[in-house]
């Protein structure tokens, strides 16, 4: 389910990671509000393709994978859980994660584990949690996920714990430590 795809698609991924992080790294750090909108708009966007079944083009995939790594960002797809439905999650970041490049997995694999979880596919959850680890093993989010999984903690729990977060919190966070909307580019892959 969650293997990287290869091919084409992976060569046009590949190639639009290069530009995302070239375009990254020319927007710079100075606004931290304009990362954090820009990830909101992007995530908004993903879903209303899925819900429209069009496929998520290369380039706004690695923009994508490329924002996730903020944790505001992904603090804030992963409160969208009410806002879509959870096969619409599930579909959704099982694509990006299968199709983003290496360093930039960890952040849908997790979004896509903590979808399953609470809709109770548990084994989903462990693959997606998995995945996650082998991009990222110090990946804080996925680490504690590994642990929910691995000692039964009930899906309710994990999702009470998670509805504490809410969009006015990522807000104030977005003030008082404004470098948690920002991309933590991965360093590249040798050769690519």
């Amino acid at each position: 389910l969650l293997q990287p795809l290869e091919g084409a698609d992976r060569d046009a991924v590949r190639e639009a990671t290069r530009v995302a992080r070239q375009r990254a790294t020319a927007l710079g750090t100075a606004a931290p509000r304009f990362w954090y909108q820009e990830g909101l708009r992007c995530v908004h966007a993903a879903f209303a393709r899925h819900e429209a079944g069009e496929s998520i083009p290369a380039g706004e995939v690695a923009w994508l994978g490329l924002l996730l790594t903020a944790i505001l960002v992904r603090d804030a797809a992963s409160l969208m859980v009410g806002t879509y439905p959870a096969a619409a999650h599930i579909a959704l970041w099982s694509e990006v994660a299968r199709r983003v490049e290496p360093g930039y997995v960890a952040a849908p694999a997790t979004l896509l584990a903590i979808a399953a979880y609470g809709s109770g596919a548990g084994t989903l959850a462990r693959i997606a949690v998995d995945r996650a680890r082998a991009d990222n093993p110090s990946y804080s989010m996925a680490y504690l996920l590994d642990y929910a999984l691995s000692h039964g903690v009930p899906p309710s729990a994990v999702h009470q714990m998670h509805a504490t977060l809410t969009t006015e919190e990522l807000e104030t966070q977005l003030i008082t430590c404004p470098t948690a909307a920002l991309p933590r580019l991965p360093a590249p892959v040798e050769g690519r």
